[in-house]
């Protein structure tokens, strides 16, 4: 593998291609010691950085090391009597032959590239190849300025230390990935970067990571501009909800907004897509970059917020759209088909269930009983609404109001399925306002509980999780009326017969079949999501946890001193025992 010029790309790529090969061949040998950080040159070459900075970061890039797919992770080096993690050297090869501004044109081509190379001889995943990548990016950086240093390269030397600089101040994101941005917003490279801050944003209504800014400043065609990006960084710090993460719901998002979005600009159902934001960039377990929604003047509300007649019915008309979306692409890919088929069947490891389930081996399966026993108690501070029901009986029937709630969110095999988004509370939604009260718009997101299964699930969950009695005695046939009047208007524009696909009364048969589920976990959601933000911050976000909330019936002590929470759980609770009085249980 000779040698080959800066910046030459057809040369960097026969090096990547000829490296790929030479790495499959040459799998790891236990003989050979593994790459370490030489950890006393990194504060030489950065004695500017605080030396405790250093250390975290250093830190942090080895316990992701040591967290890399243990097969096919490291192979001999072709340089030296080392084994190294498989794309070290690619990124080696990239850093040594390029400058900054031939990687801000070309460097996330070059890591596809060398990815296909690599996947043609059988290694890695994606997901760990992505992993890899990130994590190694700060290390090849030092050691190519290492070489830079050596060998007297003082501008390439001058700019990389800047970059490395950057990851410093910035470790959740690489420059690398704000060029991936700037592309996929501008759709071009052709582009100078001023400068960009990535800034931690105080609210957070979710519970699955952090919340960022991304600001950036650049020269485009001639002008002065400046981007303002959403940055999310997927973690939690709750063991069973990290577990959810790394088992489907980061790749749930990622499906959602790298394949079924660009799906429907394929299909030209751009008409509908007016419902998420647009995504800039995605890494798996790791962050997702959207338009900052509120510079264009969306805002969150907190999850204990309750929802007025018109921004329910803005969010359920972007709901049939979503929803029709999914019925319209299955129709349109089995037009011609006699062997139709579904996106569960063609994306099952996106849709398949990942929260609500069942399984006494399932991470979340201590928290599903803690719940059950708050609602329970819960259940036993509202004697007065039991009716003709007896503590025991209701108890009862809360245990199979319970079962349900699991049961029915799978794929139907009588009503049609879509593809639903599976976590419809309000903080999953953002609202515009027009002169500070009116709502004029909104647009889901968190897209990472997506399931296949009948629409209503959304509809009915999104209604009585965010919505008061009051509300939803009054307008709740309104809505679902107006969402399926939505859903038929959409499917006919493409020229889709409603009643070939889910008529009315398949429609209304679906919501009583759905309308326990949705209560049930509306009752699941809300002992939680309906505490005071402030309390609920604390108790869930705060450095000092108390422990002492996860005793039976503590959280709900707490809610209990709100009267808003009180209300909010009463008025559910009267739900459920209407449900049993009605039959449903």
């Amino acid at each position: 593998m000779g040698e080959c010029e800066v910046n030459d790309l057809k040369g960097i790529k026969q090096k990547l291609h000829d490296l790929a090969g030479y790495q499959t061949q040459n799998a790891a040998e236990s003989s050979y010691e593994k790459y370490s950080i030489n950890e006393a040159r990194w504060f030489k070459l950065f004695p500017d950085i605080k030396t405790e900075v250093i250390e975290e970061e250093i830190k942090q890039i080895k316990n992701s090391i040591e967290n890399f797919e243990q097969s096919s992770s490291y192979v001999r080096s072709n340089f030296q009597n080392v084994l190294v993690p498989v794309v070290y050297e690619a990124l080696y090869y990239i850093f040594t032959y390029s400058d900054e501004s031939f990687r801000q044109i070309n460097f996330n081509d070059l890591k596809e590239y060398f990815y296909s190379c690599l996947k043609n001889n059988g290694s890695p995943t994606k997901i760990a190849y992505e992993q890899q990548f990130k994590t190694l990016l700060p290390i090849v950086k030092f050691d190519v300025c290492n070489i830079f240093q050596e060998f007297g390269c003082k501008i390439r030397l001058k700019e990389l230390l800047g970059n490395l600089k950057l990851f410093f101040q910035y470790p959740k994101i690489h420059k690398e990935d704000v060029y991936a941005i700037l592309r996929n917003k501008l759709k071009s490279s052709d582009y100078k970067l001023i400068s960009y801050d990535l800034v931690q944003l105080k609210e957070r209504n979710g519970h699955l990571g952090d919340y960022f800014s991304l600001k950036v400043d650049l020269e485009f065609e001639h002008n002065i501009e400046h981007y303002n990006f959403f940055v999310k960084s997927i973690f939690s710090k709750s063991d069973h909800l990290q577990h959810i993460i790394e088992n489907g719901c980061s790749k749930k998002e990622e499906f959602f907004y790298l394949t079924y979005l660009p799906l429907l600009q394929e299909y030209g159902l751009e008409s509908l897509q007016n419902f998420a934001p647009q995504c800039y960039l995605s890494r798996e377990n790791d962050l997702l970059v959207l338009d900052n929604l509120a510079t264009a003047g969306y805002v969150g509300v907190t999850p204990n917020t309750n929802l007025d007649f018109h921004c329910l019915s803005l969010t359920i008309s972007k709901l049939a759209n979503f929803h029709s979306s999914c019925i319209i692409l299955e129709e349109l890919w089995n037009r011609n088909d006699k062997n139709p088929i579904t996106f569960k069947e063609v994306f099952s490891e996106y849709l398949c269930e990942a929260f609500l389930i069942d399984n006494k081996s399932h991470s979340m399966t201590p928290n599903f009983d803690r719940s059950f026993d708050n609602l329970l108690y819960l259940l036993e501070k509202f004697p007065n609404i039991y009716d003709e029901f007896t503590f025991m009986e209701l108890e009862d029937k809360l245990k199979k109001g319970w079962k349900l709630m699991f049961e029915r969110v799978k794929e139907s095999k009588q009503f049609r399925n879509v593809i639903c988004h599976g976590d419809m509370h309000v903080a999953n939604v953002l609202l515009k306002y027009y002169g500070g009260t009116i709502c004029q718009d909104i647009l889901l997101v968190d897209f990472q509980l997506l399931r296949y299964c009948p629409p209503v699930q959304d509809l009915l969950l999104f209604i009585y999780e965010n919505s008061s009695k009051e509300t939803r005695d009054t307008y709740l046939t309104k809505l679902t009326e107006q969402y399926y009047e939505n859903l038929s208007k959409n499917l006919e524009n493409f020229g889709i017969i409603t009643d070939n696909i889910l008529s009315h009364e398949d429609f209304v048969k679906s919501m009583e079949y759905m309308r326990i589920e949705a209560v049930m976990q509306s009752l699941y959601y809300s002992v939680v999501m309906k505490l005071d933000p402030k309390v609920r911050e604390e108790l869930f976000f705060g450095e000092k946890k108390p422990k002492q909330m996860l005793a039976r019936g503590a959280v709900v002590d707490v809610g209990l001193e709100s009267e808003k929470y009180k209300q909010a759980m009463k008025e559910l609770l009267v739900e459920f025992v209407q449900l049993c009085k009605n039959g449903y249980l």
